[in-house]
């Protein structure tokens, strides 16, 4: 309780506790039976019977190619994204949190690009890298992959971006310029 609400007197932490468990098995339509292990000590959930996206995230990524992409395509964000400032602690765990999911997307984006080059697919290479430019825009060497996948395309006649042009690949007179903003 004293993480959610550092700043209240232990007993006044836990009876927000209370409450906050009050209106989440209210919330869980007469389900939370099933889905909350109450012990002595804290409360938890089922992992049986609940599924978290961050941790689906963290097993697809671990796994081969296709679970991999899947992982690619399931992270949409940063961990929490929008929830507001929070006591110091749990801001703290917060922000680890969000850095290590995001390395963790960067890196399996960058995975599933290189295999989508790798076996030629243009369109899934040109996918990823726009996937991973719309976490970090400073991965040049796998967003020029991605590039290079476009060009391969026959696509390198006209001037495209991806995402926003933070990349841009222009063609003139048969030359190629990668061009990172």
């Amino acid at each position: 309780a004293a993480l959610l609400w550092p700043d209240a007197s232990e007993s006044r932490a836990r009876q927000s506790l209370r409450q906050a468990l009050v209106d989440l098995r209210r919330s869980l339509n007469g389900r939370s039976a099933q889905v909350l292990l109450d012990g002595k000590t804290g409360v938890g959930l089922d992992a049986r019977r609940v599924e978290v996206d961050a941790e689906r995230f963290e097993r697809l990524a671990a796994g081969d190619p296709a679970d991999a992409a899947e992982a690619s395509a399931l992270y949409r964000g940063d961990f929490l994204e929008g929830l507001a400032k929070q006591p110091e602690p749990f801001e703290e765990w917060l922000l680890l949190e969000r850095e290590r999911l995001r390395a963790l997307a960067v890196d399996t984006r960058g995975r599933v690009l290189a295999w989508a080059v790798d076996r030629g697919d243009t369109n899934d290479a040109i996918l990823e890298a726009q996937r991973l430019l719309s976490i970090e825009p400073t991965e040049e060497p796998r967003i020029v992959s991605g590039s290079e996948a476009k060009i391969q395309s026959g696509a390198s006649a006209s001037p495209f971006s991806l995402n926003t042009g933070a990349l841009r690949i222009l063609s003139s007179t048969g030359a190629m310029f990668f061009v990172v903003t």
